[in-house]
């Protein structure tokens, strides 16, 4: 395998790795809210569960003030409990919308942000000037939005940029969220689908409107959180990184306590499409002006690369299983595999000897098979030195996946997500 790890028996490892499954209630959170901090400020496929990370933190975070990381930080739930809990924390992701997202929930805000807000007037946005888009972003927009909600887009942008800069990200991820509804988008979907033209005449949404309600409520939390929370030194590092790329350039080896992380369960343009959920936002906001697909391209398994085996029977089979049927499909669950395993190898870098590495990971199904990466997660964490400690298999209760999956990749043909995620513990032990 890449990144210098050697590998091991491959039916021991998999055989090792399922027996370690237990099942805990404790880990459910059946009847808890996780509306606290800052965590409501966006939407955002597929997020972290917060009461599953502080208790992660708690069980298996350092005693005193460490160091956490997260290399797919979404949304910034791991960062925003690692302040919570007095800890030091880094969050990696390709993502430019992920990346604001998760800056803006964990940066504290100018003291003047409630001085700020009667400043906030509709009427004065909608009198505002707006700078013509250029050609390409107006022929896209025109597909999925009226022209009057066009119009109030970028009046609210004109606005923000006449803002104190420290008010930039709040401003444009309170625009961000409202964009989704604002459009002709479907909803319950991540992936770009439209409402039918039938029903886009009916479709009204007041953009200025609503932009004024979300920015009061994001100073609002933004506010409450900066003053329970005003420790400076606790302040994450959100950085735009590759997983596909070692992090010693901005981790050094063996430094951080404990890696927390819910990877993506496939590739972005088959599975969750972070791509796509984000490409409106990216787009309008200048964050990325490219097609999601260029965007997937660049996820897991955006990559193809040829592969024979990876040493973890269940994967292994599973992938031989799907090409007797669909090799294309194979062929692709293989690349997601191969980029997972070369992101492990480079966060399993970064851990000091003693610490520990948490993946919320989701068995997903392809073509009739059930994909255990949890299994192949312990599988190259023990190929990488680590000790696999436990699974712990976990309900799903609100994390926001897609109601159905495609598990052929074929239009028409759906089946019910997953209604369980597993928590796979492993541990890098202290030299002998």
């Amino acid at each position: 395998m890449a990144g210098g790890c050697e590998a091991i028996v491959p039916s021991e490892v998999t055989r090792d790795a399922l027996s370690k499954r237990i099942r805990s209630e404790e880990w459910d959170f059946e009847s808890t809210v996780p509306n606290r901090f800052t965590h409501r400020l966006h939407h955002y496929p597929a997020a972290l569960y917060p009461d599953l990370v502080s208790k992660a933190i708690r069980e298996y975070g350092p005693e005193e003030t460490g160091l956490i990381f997260d290399p797919f930080c979404g949304s910034g739930t791991t960062l925003v409990e690692a302040i919570a809990a007095g800890h030091r924390s880094i969050g990696t992701d390709i993502n430019p919308l992920a990346l604001l997202i998760s800056q803006v929930k964990t940066t504290p805000i100018n003291p003047g942000a409630q001085q700020f807000l009667p400043q906030l007037d509709a009427n004065v946005i909608q009198n505002r000037r707006a700078k013509p888009l250029a050609a390409m972003h107006r022929k896209r927009l025109s597909t999925w939005f009226k022209p009057k909600q066009i119009q109030a887009i970028q009046k609210i942008r004109a606005w923000i940029a006449l803002q104190h800069e420290d008010f930039n990200g709040p401003l444009h991820l309170a625009l961000s969220n409202i964009l989704r509804p604002a459009s002709f988008q479907r909803n319950r979907e991540f992936k770009l689908y439209r409402i039918p033209k039938e029903s886009r005449k009916e479709h009204t949404f007041d953009v200025i409107q609503e932009f004024v309600k979300e920015v009061t409520g994001t100073m609002a939390l933004l506010d409450s959180f900066s003053k329970e929370f005003d420790h400076p030194q606790r302040v994450p590092k959100v950085i735009k990184h590759d997983a596909l790329d070692a992090y010693d350039a901005i981790i050094p080896p063996e430094t951080v306590d404990l890696v927390l992380t819910s990877p993506p369960y496939g590739d972005s343009e088959t599975t969750v499409a972070y791509a796509q959920f984000s490409w409106l936002s990216n787009m309008i906001l200048g964050l990325d002006d490219r097609p999601p697909g260029q965007l997937d391209r660049e996820l897991l398994g955006g990559r193809r690369e040829r592969v024979v085996e990876f040493g973890c029977e269940s994967i292994d089979r599973a992938i031989e299983n799907i090409s007797l049927t669909n090799p294309e499909r194979a062929a692709e669950v293989r690349a997601f595999f191969l980029d997972y395993a070369q992101s492990i190898h480079n966060a399993a870098r970064t851990v000091r000897p003693g610490g520990k590495a948490v993946y919320v990971v989701g068995n997903r199904r392809v073509a009739g098979e059930q994909l255990q990466m949890d299994a192949f997660t312990a599988h190259v964490f023990e190929e990488c030195g680590f000790n696999h400690k436990t699974t712990i298999l976990r309900a799903i209760q609100s994390k926001r996946m897609p109601y159905e999956v495609s598990p052929s990749n074929q239009k028409g043909s759906s089946v019910g997500t997953m209604v369980h995620e597993y928590i796979v513990v492993c541990e890098r032990p202290h030299a002998v």
